[in-house]
Parts: C-alpha cells; sequence; structure tokens
C-alpha cells in the first residue's frame, strides 16, 4: 500500500510538475521526520516496558502462589 501511494505521488509530481509547490521543503520534511522516528521510540519504549512491567508481576504471583 505504501508503495503504491509512493509511486502514485512520484508519477504525478513528474507529469504535473505545478503541484510540487504544494509539498513541504526537504528541511521542514527532515524535521518532521525526525519528530515522528523520537514519538515512535518514545511511545514504543513505553509501550515494551509497561509489558515488562506487567509479565514480571504475572511471573512472581504465580511463582509466589505455586511455591
Amino acid at each position: 500500500m505504501i508503495k503504491l501511494t509512493s509511486n502514485l505521488v512520484n508519477e504525478t509530481l513528474v507529469l504535473q510538475p505545478a503541484f510540487r509547490y504544494m509539498l513541504p521543503d526537504r528541511e521542514h520534511m527532515s524535521q518532521l521526520m525526525d519528530t515522528a522516528v523520537n514519538n515512535f521510540y518514545l511511545v514504543g519504549r513505553t509501550w515494551i516496558a509497561k509489558q515488562v512491567r506487567r509479565d514480571k508481576k504475572k511471573h512472581f504471583n504465580i511463582y509466589r502462589y505455586s511455591t
């Protein structure tokens, strides 16, 4: 799906160069991508930490009641 959308945008820009003014400049796009990657990293890190804490609690609760 992403590849199809990318190809569509690329072909549109090649066939209609007038649409280029609608796109953000390279520096702005780079800043947006950096921000997005940092946000994904932080969200993923938080999610992983929550999963580890949850599984750790389950493991210790099972261990405590089984001995």
